[in-house]
């Protein structure tokens, strides 16, 4: 069973329950300017299309952590750290690379609206680097870095004022600088990842 299932399962019983416990209570807070929102979520990885990573690598679960700021009722803007690593399932592809972590650092922006006192939607770009940190069959270890974008829709459903849950889908092209020979550019030379995300959410007042 999966990361995301396994979170899910434990996380929507207890939504349910506080639901029903603060039933009359009024938990919507208006957003304002300064208030901040804290996430951390687990994802679920995809490498699509014919490039080194969609054709060669097996992405594992990985994990998210951000930072957002309300500039106004409806926009944000923070940062996001994200880990996700995967196992090189066709060497043959790659040559001397048997795991690949990417560490990645990105600012994002977005627009959120709130669709009752309860569930939001949400919208964020962002614009980053990612470190991809290379292990070798002889277990040394190399780096490759990119330039990194994404797109981000978002629902919450808020369990109190304070604390609630999220879902995601994520887009994510990655420009990575790896050197290769020029009729191998434009195997080596992008990378697009498409994940689903599940986390907690925690706001300010």
């Amino acid at each position: 069973m999966s990361l995301i299932l396994k979170l899910f399962l434990i996380l929507l019983p207890l939504s349910m329950f506080t639901s029903f416990a603060q039933e009359q209570e009024n938990i919507y807070t208006a957003p304002h300017a300064g208030k901040l929102q804290i996430e951390v979520g687990i994802h679920q990885n995809f490498a699509l299309g014919k490039n080194f990573l969609g054709d060669a690598y097996n992405l594992n679960t990985g994990l998210e952590y951000g930072l957002d700021v309300f500039v106004d009722p409806n926009w944000l803007v923070g940062f996001k750290i994200d880990h996700v690593g995967g196992e090189v399932e066709k060497p043959e592809k790659l040559g001397n690379v048997k795991s690949t972590i990417i560490n990645t650092v990105a600012l994002n922006g977005g627009y959120s609206c709130q669709v009752n006192p309860r569930i939001d939607l949400s919208l964020f770009a962002a614009f980053g680097y990612a470190s991809y940190v290379n292990t070798s069959f002889f277990d040394t270890k190399f780096h490759d870095n990119a330039f990194v974008f994404w797109l981000q829709p978002k629902i919450g459903y808020r369990i109190t004022k304070n604390m609630g849950i999220f879902g995601a889908g994520k887009w994510r092209k990655d420009f990575t600088s790896i050197k290769t020979s020029p009729e191998l550019e434009k195997y080596f030379g992008s990378a697009t990842i498409a994940s689903l995300s599940l986390g907690i959410r925690i706001t300010t007042n």
